[in-house]
């Protein structure tokens, strides 16, 4: 139950972080910004920005690398793929 609650707020911080940098760009906003609008203390979250950045990357590599499974195992063909990209 504990694990499932971390996930959640790891998953809220990242997917508002991200919208925040597309917005903003990453030096615009802090960890008081992303616990305010999540609705909890910063110090409950505070890390250094870096290791934010590096979860957001982690995140979008995992992301786009289950979408290239996926991709092999719907469309057998090279061309099909390179088409699909």
């Amino acid at each position: 139950m504990k694990y499932e609650y971390c996930e959640q707020y790891k998953n809220k911080i990242l997917e508002l972080a991200e919208s925040y940098i597309q917005i903003k760009g990453f030096n615009a906003f802090s960890y008081l910004d992303l616990a305010a609008d999540i609705g909890i203390k910063a110090a409950s979250i505070h890390r250094r920005k870096d290791d934010l950045a590096f979860a957001l990357v982690e995140r979008t590599h995992e992301l786009h690398m289950s979408a290239f499974r996926n991709m092999d195992i719907d469309i057998g063909n090279p061309t099909g793929r390179l088409m699909a990209v």
